[in-house]
């Protein structure tokens, strides 16, 4: 009587051909998982940026002009502190989604000249940009809002460049009248 042995387990080609194929399923998921990471804290950034901008138009009522000191938002310092103590927001943020500071800009020479305001979150990069972007599809880009508004933010489908703290994406800049200029995120 013959027996034959059978082996058991995977020849080395089957796997070479499944390593092959779960690298491809990771070269592929683990971008567009990073991509909605990035996403999410743009969201967040904004959100957090637009309780501020309800705060300071609070304050704006109560007192007939914005606070009038330029700088990071953050415990401590006095505009976090002042809205905090006041009870315009609860517990303020102060951190963006990339754990960058905010920073509070005051339109106007004066306390009593201060009708406008800026909040700006450097975004990813955690650079100021020097020229802003209106509309733009990068996470480095700077996201800020004017007295309430946001002047430039992320809009449609986001490109990440993760090496470098400038948007290097001439495509990033999109026209202000375009169609997607409507809506944010």
């Amino acid at each position: 009587m013959i027996h034959v042995l059978k082996e058991k387990g995977f020849s080395g080609t089957e796997l070479v051909v499944l390593m092959a194929l779960v690298g491809l399923l990771f070269a592929v998921i683990v971008p567009e998982f990073m991509n909605a990471i990035d996403i999410a804290k743009q969201k967040k950034t904004m959100k957090d940026m637009n309780q501020w901008g309800t705060a300071l138009e609070a304050y704006f009522v109560d007192y007939s002009f914005y606070p009038f000191l330029q700088g990071p938002v953050a415990p401590g310092v006095f505009l976090y502190d002042m809205i905090k103590e006041q009870k315009y927001m609860k517990d303020p943020p102060y951190l963006d989604g990339w754990n960058n500071y905010y920073r509070y800009e005051p339109g106007g020479i004066s306390m009593w000249t201060t009708g406008a305001y800026t909040i700006t979150s450097t975004g990813k990069g955690g650079v100021e940009d020097a020229m802003p972007l209106v509309n733009f599809r990068c996470f480095q880009c700077d996201i800020k809002m004017i007295n309430g508004k946001f002047f430039t933010r992320p809009v449609g489908s986001q490109i990440d460049q993760s090496t470098g703290l400038e948007c290097p994406y001439p495509e990033c800049a999109m026209p202000m009248n375009s169609n997607t200029d409507k809506e944010g995120l």
